[in-house]
Parts: C-alpha cells; sequence; structure tokens
C-alpha cells in the first residue's frame, strides 16, 4: 500500500493533550515522554525515527472483566503488541500508541512528506461466530495539535472471512503535508484488539508490530 494525499494545515492553538486508553478507536493526540521541537524548515525538518532518536510517544492501555486477560506494551525502539483472550470467560480490550509528536516552530509554512514502514502481525480467533465489530484493528495518522486529522490509513484488520486466523504484512504509507508555525504534529501507529466470552465460547486476539519507522522528509 502506498497512499498519497496533499493537505493544507490551518495554524490555530489548541493546548489540550490527552493519553490513549480504552474506548471507540478513534485518531487522539498522545502525550509525548519528551518534547521535540523543530526550529526552521529546510534540511533541519529531515528526520528517520526511531533511527536518529527514540519514538517519544508509547502508551498503552488495557482492560480486561471475569476470567479474561489483556497485555499491551510499547517500546520507544519501534515495537509494539497487545493482545485480549477470553477463552476462559469474560470480556478484554487493549491497545497501544506508538510514534512521535513534533513541535514545528519555523517561521513560515513547510511542505513535508510523512512516511511509515509497519510490520506487523496479527491473530483473530472464533471471530466468524462471535463478532458483528472489528477485534483486530492497526492504523497509522497524523493528526494536529488543533485535533484536525490530516492523514489516517488503516493497516490492518480481522476480517469475517479470513482464513487462516492469523496473518502478517508490511505497510508503507506516505502523505504530502504541510506544517504550520506553532502547531504539534502526531505521527502515530496505533493497534486495538477486542475479545469476548459468548453463548459458551471465546475469542481472542492480539497485533504485534515488529518493526516500525516512521520519516518526515522536507519538500519544496
Amino acid at each position: 500500500m502506498n497512499i498519497r494525499m496533499r493537505l493544507a494545515v490551518a495554524c490555530l492553538a489548541w493546548p489540550m493533550v490527552v493519553g490513549c486508553g480504552s474506548g471507540s478507536f478513534e485518531e487522539q493526540l498522545v502525550t509525548a515522554k519528551q518534547e521535540h521541537r523543530v526550529a526552521a524548515g529546510g534540511t533541519s525538518l529531515a528526520l528517520r525515527l526511531p533511527v536518529a532518536e527514540p519514538f517519544n510517544v508509547a502508551d498503552t492501555a488495557r482492560a480486561s472483566t471475569g476470567e479474561a486477560s489483556a497485555v499491551s506494551n510499547a517500546n520507544a525502539g519501534g515495537t509494539a503488541n497487545c493482545s485480549a483472550d477470553a477463552t476462559g470467560g469474560g470480556d478484554a480490550n487493549a491497545e497501544f500508541h506508538l510514534g512521535h509528536v513534533l513541535h514545528y516552530d519555523g517561521s513560515k509554512p513547510q511542505n513535508v512528506e510523512v512516511a511509515f514502514d509497519v510490520n506487523y502481525d496479527c491473530t483473530a480467533r472464533n471471530f466468524r461466530s462471535l463478532y458483528g465489530v472489528v477485534p483486530v484493528q492497526l492504523k497509522a495518522y497524523v493528526m494536529d495539535s488543533n485535533r484536525q486529522v490530516l492523514a489516517s490509513v488503516t493497516l490492518a484488520e480481522s476480517d469475517p472471512e479470513r482464513v487462516p486466523e492469523k496473518w502478517s504484512g508490511s505497510e508503507s504509507p506516505a502523505f504530502e503535508l504541510t506544517f504550520e508555525p506553532g502547531l504539534a504534529y502526531h505521527m502515530v501507529v496505533a493497534g486495538r484488539v477486542e475479545a469476548t466470552w459468548i453463548e459458551g465460547e471465546g475469542s481472542a486476539s492480539e497485533v504485534k508490530i515488529n518493526a516500525c519507522e516512521i520519516r518526515v522528509v522536507p519538500r519544496g
């Protein structure tokens, strides 16, 4: 998959930032572990993460009831996983957000390409008979600090017709954007899984990121 989009960004300020949590799986602002500011455009904006430096976003969330279990992990070096298992009863969900928040402090708008490379493994057991929703989801997105989603693409999701229950893939979406002075840009790969027990049978699901890279390339 190679998706290219060109979008302009509004220039307003929004101070609130929230972390990831359970609930609907939507694009959201994430809290960076440390601030990353770029004061100028041009070549100084070129980044290759986490090669040049670790990701500053590695958030996780999970919840479970009854005998179900949930696990979620994210590493600033570019790996993550989340799993939910309800084969013994109950319900569970888990998710992660992995990526980088970049504050652009340049004096003028800067055209850039934001590119993702993601290698993943997925599992969805008993999905065909138990789910009316999507229990495995993986997406990449770019969102600014005004809460405007500039780009978003589904990298992987479970399919009731999928056989086998385990699958792997690599996706490399790229987006052409315009960074505006004074805004922060949230470049994120997010995964979510769900599992539940219904009518004497339970499901289990997992998403694993084996490698993730994000590149910012100035244009013009």
